[in-house]
């Protein structure tokens, strides 16, 4: 096999690889239930839980998230750490406040 068609096929390989990667994280978003219905954002993609890694993976893929149709949110690092800490706030056990005696409800 010559060099130079060996180098296509390695950039072919590696080219499918890049972007069937990327089509598989698109493929299995999350839902965001408090987006409407029809909103792009209703579809979150997440490539990590971990807000940095979600930012450089975010980063390695700029170039498809702005080629790839729409219908699909792609949260920014910040975005995704707010999500994350609201998120583990509901989880958290609230204070229940005990009525007053005496007092009508």
């Amino acid at each position: 096999m010559r060099p130079a068609t060996r180098i296509t096929l390695v950039v072919a390989v590696l080219l499918v690889l890049y972007v069937g990667s990327f089509l598989t994280f698109r493929a299995f978003p999350e839902e965001f239930t408090l987006a409407p219905p029809d909103h792009p954002e209703r579809w979150l993609v997440v490539f990590s839980r971990n807000p940095e890694v979600h930012g450089m993976v975010r980063w390695f893929y700029w170039p498809l998230i702005q080629w790839a149709p729409g219908h699909r949110g792609y949260p920014t690092d910040t975005q995704l750490r707010n999500a994350i800490e609201f998120s583990n706030a509901l989880r958290e056990p609230r204070p229940v406040r005990p009525e007053t005696p005496g007092r009508a409800p």
